[in-house]
């Protein structure tokens, strides 16, 4: 099979055409990998992005004691409007009726000492509160 002159430089040029595409898409396609530079400062990014663990300060426990400790008079009150009577008195531990009858989503503990809330009669004969088992002044809620 012979071709004419512009057959051939018709086919030549398709060639010319397919190599140049497909060398243009692999040096566009082609992996990028990192600079030795580029690395080390991602590295020093991550470093410094790490969240930091603090402990928890003594002031911030005792707002999570005092948000814990309202949590659970909403709860007592919600308890008496629900059941028509007040919740058992002690420890709030997984059997206590604010949890099984989901007064309260979770068991709330002291953040400061992880002992579980007290449900507590007052004296003066009020209705029934909590009280932080802790000890600590700060934790009382008056």
């Amino acid at each position: 099979m012979k071709f004419n002159r512009a057959e051939t430089v018709f086919i030549l040029t398709i060639i010319v055409l397919l190599v140049a595409g497909i060398l243009v898409a692999g040096f566009l396609l082609r992996p990028r990998w990192p600079s030795a530079e580029t690395l080390a400062k991602e590295t020093r990014r991550d470093e410094i992005e790490k969240p930091i663990e603090l402990t928890p300060t003594e002031e911030e426990q005792q707002d999570t004691c005092y948000h814990n400790q309202a949590s659970i008079r909403a709860a007592i009150s919600s308890y008496k409007a629900g059941e028509g009577r007040y919740p058992p008195l002690g420890t709030i531990n997984e059997r206590h009726p604010l949890i099984t009858e989901d007064y309260l989503d979770v068991m709330p503990s002291c953040p400061a000492t992880d002992k579980k809330y007290l449900v507590v009669q007052p004296i003066d004969y009020r209705p029934p509160t909590t009280e932080c088992p802790s000890g600590l002044e700060t934790h009382f809620l008056p």
